[in-house]
């Protein structure tokens, strides 16, 4: 699974340039009340995670990027896409390390830089082919891949990014 939620919904993240912030433990990411974070399904395999390296030599950036892929069009796809499409948010995706045998969860975006969304639908043209919603979202920061191992709030309980551990809500 991976999370998302509206840049405006979250009420804190560490400052980037922040001495050491490659890593974000529970609480860091702080929302604004009642908000939380969504589920985005994307197909098993093809959600990836990325980042290169972009500007002048003495001012260089990372451009950290994630493809997802979303394996329908429906409404439910077609409201995720008309809600991020313009605006800014911050997106936790799960990549794999030989570090452990649990999923990392990486941050793309937050309040210094805007995140970039580009869609892109199709409905496939054979039984069997590609098909859905592929999604691109990008922003720049400091660190490439900075990771986040607390806890997050859902709308059904929280999500433990460190042990990948749910705990539905009362």
């Amino acid at each position: 699974m991976i999370f998302i939620a509206a840049a405006a919904d979250v009420a804190s993240i560490p400052a980037y340039g922040a001495a050491g912030v490659s890593t974000l433990a529970e609480g860091d990411i702080a929302m604004v009340a009642t908000k939380t974070f969504h589920r985005i399904y994307s197909t098993q395999g093809k959600a990836k995670f990325g980042y290169e390296s972009l500007g002048e030599k003495d001012a260089k950036l990372f451009k950290v990027m994630a493809e997802l892929s979303y394996p329908d069009i429906d409404a439910k796809s077609k409201e995720l896409v008309m809600e991020i499409l313009n605006g800014n948010c911050v997106l936790l995706i799960p990549t794999l390390t030989t570090e452990k045998a649990s999923p990392t969860y990486v941050m793309i975006g937050g309040h210094t830089y805007d995140t970039e969304v580009d869609a892109k639908g199709t409905s496939g043209d054979a039984p069997g082919s590609a098909k859905g919603l592929s999604l691109t979202v990008s922003s720049f920061d400091i660190v490439p891949g900075k990771t986040y191992e607390g806890a997050i709030t859902l709308s059904d309980g929280s999500f433990d990014c460190a042990t990948g551990v749910f705990t539905a809500g009362v």
